[in-house]
């Protein structure tokens, strides 16, 4: 499969300038929702399950869930899980944590 090379831009003031979710991030690096939404939509196909094995505060599956997507992600610190299981939830999600 050969794919067209494209930039993508994006407004994103990185871990500590401002952009629209200041005051609702929970994690040093979350990106913004539009972003990995816009991404999922554009390079995956609906019936792709999207895995995300540094997941951080969950805005991967945020947009999985955005875009209809199954999303499962993997995160190390007990924190980060705790936060994206409330963002999940606070969606009406009811997410699956699964360990072992």
């Amino acid at each position: 499969m050969k794919y067209k090379k494209e930039i993508i831009r994006a407004a994103w003031a990185g871990a500590y300038g401002f952009h629209e979710d200041t005051k609702t991030r929970v994690h040093p690096t979350q990106k913004p929702i539009r972003v990995n939404s816009f991404v999922i939509e554009k390079y995956s196909n609906p019936d792709w399950i999207i895995l995300d094995l540094f997941l951080g505060s969950g805005t991967t599956l945020v947009a999985c869930e955005q875009t209809g997507r199954i999303g499962f992600g993997m995160e190390i610190s007990e924190k980060y899980v705790a936060v994206t299981l409330q963002r999940l939830a606070d969606m009406g999600l009811r997410p699956k944590l699964l360990t072992g």
